[in-house]
């Protein structure tokens, strides 16, 4: 296995772009995932800093939105930043950090896809988030647009996202294509 690394991706021409995190490992890890995960948790938070800081969703918000996001997700993620900004950022800590994401369980991992249960904690960007963090089901897919970009084959985005408040049983995303 391969220590990871923490090089920030880049989004840009709406095609999905993922964080980079040296080879993938031919294990995945709970540690390696974790590791992704930081730096998804680290972009996301510059998209929603961008946006507090302009007062408004900025171009810059959803370039790094497509750095973390399948292209199917920026969308719902971007009318969620607007949503946040009709209400003037009220929700927000006045000076966002990063949300936390804890990987619980690796349901499937491969060098294409992984499929986990994670924990997310909210309270670094939500003034009102609760004390306990949300369990959810996700995906992490390779961003296939940056790779024919720049050759890299080590970038991961979020391809799934689906927030379960109780246990559930969820298919594994990986084996239907997402």
């Amino acid at each position: 296995p391969t220590t990871a690394t923490t090089l920030a991706g880049t989004g840009g021409g709406g095609g999905g772009g993922g964080v980079a995190t040296g080879p993938i490992p031919k294990v995945i890890t709970v540690a390696y995932v974790d590791a992704v995960f930081a730096q998804l948790d680290a972009k996301y938070g510059d998209a929603l800093r961008s946006a507090v800081a302009a007062g408004k969703v900025t171009a810059t918000s959803v370039r790094d939105l497509y750095a973390v996001l399948a292209p199917s997700l920026v969308p719902l993620a971007t009318k969620a930043l607007g949503i946040l900004q009709s209400k003037h950022f009220e929700d927000v800590q006045g000076h966002p950090g990063n949300q936390h994401t804890e990987v619980l369980h690796v349901y499937f991992a491969s060098q294409n896809c992984i499929f986990l249960r994670v924990r997310v904690n909210y309270s670094a960007v939500d003034m009102r988030a609760p004390a306990s963090s949300y369990s959810q089901f996700e995906e992490l897919g390779r961003a296939t647009a940056i790779n024919i970009l720049d050759g890299d084959p080590s970038r991961w985005a979020i391809f799934y996202d689906n927030v379960v408040r109780q246990d559930a049983s969820v298919t594994n995303q990986c084996l239907i294509g997402g």
